[in-house]
């Protein structure tokens, strides 16, 4: 990625018209930390296809890891408009919400919208997570049990183990 980085340097992208060359352009700046170089790159991506869901999300992504919700937010609304059915924009509305401190029932509303769309053992274990610092256990436990029947293994499984452990012990199967 750094050998990428210092050829993507050499380059004037807003030559480049071809979105999806500008978004892996974009990705790779933002593996090696550079964020702005990132967001700018973005931009000249989201100026060819502002349409571009893909695009539009990314850049949501990025307004976080500068610490701009304000634009991330921005970019949220956008995506919504773009694409109202993808369950990312319910993602998207989590990140914010957990950057902007808001109440731990705002969050898990967010990514209880996720869970209906969607089942992803990391957002599950996420929720599951939440559900334990609101205090709600049985919520808790019945999301890692969810979690451990339809995944069996891997580390959110594993986590999701170790959190329900916290409230009562695993079943013979588990």
């Amino acid at each position: 990625y750094k050998k990428a980085m210092e050829i993507a340097d050499t380059i004037d992208w807003r030559r480049v018209k071809n979105p999806s060359m500008l978004n892996t352009v974009s990705e790779i700046y933002e593996y090696n930390g550079e964020f702005q170089k990132s967001r700018d790159i973005l931009f000249v991506a989201y100026d060819r296809a502002p349409e571009s869901r893909k695009v539009i999300y990314r850049l949501g992504l990025l307004a976080l890891k500068i610490n701009d919700t304000d634009e991330a937010s921005d970019c949220y609304e956008e995506f919504v408009k773009v694409a109202p059915k993808d369950p990312n924009q319910y993602i998207l509305k989590y990140k914010i919400l957990k950057a902007q401190n808001a109440p731990v029932t705002e969050q898990i509303s967010a990514l209880e919208d996720f869970k209906k769309a969607e089942y992803v053992e990391k957002w599950a274990y996420e929720l599951a997570s939440l559900y334990h610092q609101a205090g709600m256990t049985a919520k808790c436990l019945e999301e890692c049990d969810d979690l451990i029947l339809w995944f069996s293994e891997g580390k959110y499984v594993y986590q999701a183990m170790e959190l329900k452990m916290k409230y009562k012990p695993l079943t013979p199967l588990q």
